[in-house]
């Protein structure tokens, strides 16, 4: 499921359930680092301020993904519902890149496979992660 460029320096990747709390900033902690299974009921519908420019990351997060690369001129995260529907982000001259999914409508309300697509000018690697109900 998991795909790699052909780079031969893979991208460092960090990924899993985020910890919920105000960052003001800083880059958020894991609760939960590296896991692929996520149990949809675990999780509050809609627990707001989160994400965007409020630095908070409230309980309704589910997946985080962080990418690091000194050298890139840009990051992309296209991220994929179990229907191909996609949500998408692009950085300009940053370090690194971290976003994060929750359980709100249109981004994560129902069981299934979900993809993150994670691109730089000279990297592509797929993250794929199953929610359960």
């Amino acid at each position: 499921m998991d795909r790699v460029g052909v780079n031969s320096m893979p991208l460092n990747i960090r990924f899993g359930v985020p910890q919920p709390g105000d960052y003001s900033g800083a880059t958020p902690q894991f609760k939960r680092e590296g896991v692929k299974s996520i149990s949809l009921p675990d999780f509050p519908y809609s627990v707001y301020p989160s994400g965007g420019l409020s630095n908070i990351v409230s309980e309704s997060e589910m997946f985080m993904v962080q990418v690091m690369d000194p050298t890139a001129a840009w990051f992309r995260m296209i991220w994929k519902n179990p229907h191909g529907a996609t949500i998408s982000d692009t950085i300009q001259n940053g370090k690194d890149m971290y976003e994060y999914l929750g359980r709100f409508p249109g981004e994560i309300d129902e069981n299934g496979i979900y993809t993150v697509e994670i691109s730089t000018e000279k990297e592509n690697q797929d993250i794929s992660f199953e929610v359960t109900k």
